[in-house]
């Protein structure tokens, strides 16, 4: 992986992981959009999962 990280969600008892390769527009990587991005999904998720 070129770019991995992950989000720690204690509320939702959640950690999640992504791995990212490259970025399709040719900007480089922003951790905090990222972080943000990976906190939205994990919630996301547990929506889905009715918690």
């Amino acid at each position: 992986m070129a770019h991995t990280i992950c989000a720690i969600l204690p509320e939702e008892r959640m950690v999640v992981v992504m791995g990212l390769n490259q970025r399709e527009d040719g900007r480089g990587w922003s951790f905090e959009d990222e972080k943000i991005s990976l906190v939205r999904i994990g919630q996301a998720i547990r929506q889905q999962l009715g918690r």
